[in-house]
């Protein structure tokens, strides 16, 4: 079984996903930076598959003002990530992966960062819906304040939202927050509130 994670930055996707592989962050980073997982990545971007994606993608999109909010990613960045997921899911690329940020949350983040309506990012979650059948989607959810504070701490200088100002920040993680909440209601996945991470891992690590 495979298994993705969503939710806002801050809310503990990685940390779950460093305990239960036994790996942490850095070795993580090493391993998606990997020569020859980037060739696969080069390779599998122009397979019929994923220009099947990419066609419909854009395709849900055409008329969306797709001007960047937040990040300034290109929109070719942005489906080009989705679609490699997405790929490798309908290839069975492999049987068994966690992803501390899959199909889902790649979906999300792509409507956060271009303003898309919550029932565009629904929309496109439910074209990938037949793949995502045997995915255990799980979204960690926490209160917009132990997000913030989670942010804070960790002080991380890796990415644009880790330079914004608290006004832009917050504003940041309530329409990540917005989002995760109603796309977890309408497609009924798992909730993991951030004080049930640790028995979460336990659970999974017995299985």
């Amino acid at each position: 079984m495979k298994i993705e994670f969503f939710g806002p930055p801050g809310c503990g996707k990685t940390y779950v996903k460093e305990k239960i592989v036994g790996i942490s962050r850095e070795e993580i980073s090493q391993k998606a930076n990997n020569r020859v997982l980037a060739k696969v990545k080069k390779l599998s971007k122009y397979s019929p598959i994923s220009l099947y994606y990419s066609k419909k993608l854009r395709a849900m999109l055409f008329n969306e003002d797709l001007s960047a909010v937040f990040h300034d990613l290109t929109i070719s960045d942005m489906l080009d990530s989705i679609v490699l997921v997405a790929t490798s899911y309908k290839i069975g690329f492999s049987s068994h992966s966690i992803l501390d940020e899959g199909l889902v949350h790649r979906i999300i983040s792509l409507g956060v960062n271009y303003n898309l309506s919550t029932e565009k990012v629904i929309e496109i979650i439910s074209f990938f819906q037949p793949i995502l059948k045997n995915v255990d989607v799980i979204f960690i959810s926490a209160s917009i304040n132990e997000i913030l504070e989670s942010i804070r701490l960790r002080n991380r200088k890796e990415s644009k939202m880790d330079y914004f100002d608290e006004y832009k920040l917050e504003k940041f993680v309530k329409k990540y927050d917005m989002i995760c909440h109603e796309v977890a209601t309408y497609f009924d996945f798992r909730e993991i509130r951030r004080q049930e991470i640790d028995d979460f891992i336990r659970e999974k690590k017995l299985l």
